[in-house]
């Protein structure tokens, strides 16, 4: 548990940031909703939380409604989530488990490498301290090339020295909390030198993380007419990331599965994202993964994950404010 929550903090922070929303949503979403999912879903090993594909789709469906003025950033991600979890319990109530085995798998790995590419085309700016361009990636790319002689030589550092020590750390000790060590030294580099004076920018540059417990939160009843096609696409890609997360760790373990149990599971933490300040969330691959191998047997153990995510919002607050964009991008 204290590993997959490590590894919580830089990846919920970033995928926040990927969603367009405030990046302490991205730690409000792997709190609650992983202690609801825990609870209500039949997989011993799949940890709840925000995922690398599904925040590039909620960042769409951000980035459109707040170009209508209708809402803010965080009422979208929230009602979102809410819209997301309705549809799944049903599903799971409904037992419909069965219409994500029609949904092919180079369909989904098409989708997740696809979001991979656009994820890194958006990041390249927070890596090198350049200004963030909209438009197609095509764009965006050529926008990026061009403001690289403006480019901050320490954000690029931080950010090449970050992917070769991660790297480097997996391939020399596997089982070492690669990205939570990198994610420290890089904030003890920054302090120890007051990197921040000399241009390095930091979380809480961009958005301060507040210390306490994730607020009480609503859905917005006035957007739910727009937010309905995003929030079935949100539902859908949810299922199929955390069905196929159960069923591999669940053939590793040898354990048997109710599917309807999962959908109405993670429909539940959806719902519980909406209202502890979260977006929506899935089954982690890379948390749940870890979360089995560090031998986790029941789930008691994802449960343990958001309870410490908590304890890490009550307490630790300040120490990810100084984590540098460069980083986590």
């Amino acid at each position: 548990s204290p590993t997959v929550t490590f590894l919580d903090i830089p990846q919920g922070v970033a995928y926040a940031m990927i969603a367009g929303l405030p990046p302490v949503m991205g730690l409000y979403a792997a709190a609650v909703p992983a202690i609801v999912g825990a609870l209500f879903r039949s997989s011993r090993h799949v940890v709840t939380g925000p995922t690398n594909a599904l925040s590039l789709l909620v960042g769409s469906a951000v980035a459109a409604e707040v170009a209508r003025g209708g809402a803010s950033p965080m009422e979208v991600g929230i009602t979102l989530a809410f819209l997301v979890g309705v549809m799944q319990f049903v599903a799971g109530i409904l037992r419909l488990d069965a219409l994500a085995d029609y949904i092919s798998q180079p369909v989904v790995r098409g989708y997740i490498s696809g979001a991979a590419i656009l994820v890194i085309i958006g990041q390249l700016p927070n890596a090198t301290g350049t200004d963030r361009f909209a438009g197609s990636p095509a764009s965006m790319l050529g926008s990026w090339f061009h403001s690289l002689p403006e480019a901050n030589l320490l954000a690029a550092l931080f950010a090449a020295g970050t992917v070769v020590l991660v790297v480097g750390l997996r391939r020399v000790a596997p089982r070492l909390p690669a990205t939570i060590i990198v994610m420290l030294l890089s904030i003890v580099l920054a302090q120890l030198f007051r990197l921040s004076d000399a241009g390095l920018q930091l979380v809480a540059d961009l958005a301060p993380l507040p210390t306490g417990l994730p607020p009480l939160t609503l859905p917005h009843f006035g957007l739910w007419s727009t937010l309905l096609p995003a929030a079935m696409a949100c539902a859908v890609l949810s299922l199929v990331e955390s069905s196929s997360v159960a069923r591999t760790l669940a053939a590793r373990s040898g354990q048997r599965l109710d599917m309807a149990t999962e959908f109405a599971g993670q429909g539940l933490a959806n719902i519980a994202a909406a209202f502890s300040g979260g977006y929506p969330v899935s089954g982690s691959l890379a948390r749940s993964a870890l979360n089995q191998q560090a031998g986790a047997q029941s789930r008691l153990s994802a449960m343990f994950c958001g309870f410490m995510m908590l304890a890490v919002l009550l307490f630790f607050g300040p120490v990810v404010n100084q984590t540098p964009i460069a980083s986590l991008a």
